[in-house]
């Protein structure tokens, strides 16, 4: 079962990262992409891999949230909880809140939800991080 743990926490990171890439992708494209003529071969791909991005960013955090949920159900079970997993697990749960509430309730992204939404994102990295070294 410990394979199972090691899984879903690396499939964690990978559809998180998915998700905050949504922030990475736009803004790169905001400061060099969109600077590239129309016909540009290399802008084309680019916007290509932005639209997947952008489109999927829901599903990546939703993807991730599930594969927490698996992978906190599975530490209970067969190994322990650690502090550092229950503030990412804390974190993570409250930026899909947030996600869920600025989709449904909050179609601005220039509102005050959306900068707690993108600085909880920031912290949560910063959460896995801790949680990866020291789990």
């Amino acid at each position: 079962m410990g394979e199972l743990g090691g899984f879903t926490g690396w499939l964690i990171v990978f559809c998180y990262g998915m998700a905050i890439m949504n922030y990475v992708v736009r803004w790169t494209n905001k400061r060099w992409f969109s600077k590239l003529h129309k016909d540009s071969l290399i802008k084309r791909y680019y916007l290509n891999l932005m639209r997947f991005i952008v489109q999927n960013h829901r599903w990546f955090a939703l993807t991730a949230t599930a594969a927490l949920i698996l992978h906190f159900i599975m530490q209970i079970l067969y190994r322990w909880v650690s502090l550092t997993g229950l503030i990412a697990l804390a974190l993570l749960l409250t930026n899909v809140g947030l996600g869920i509430f600025g989709y449904y309730f909050k179609k601005s992204k220039r509102t005050r939800w959306f900068v707690i939404h993108r600085t909880a994102a920031l912290i949560l990295v910063v959460a896995i991080i801790v949680h990866v070294l020291l789990a």
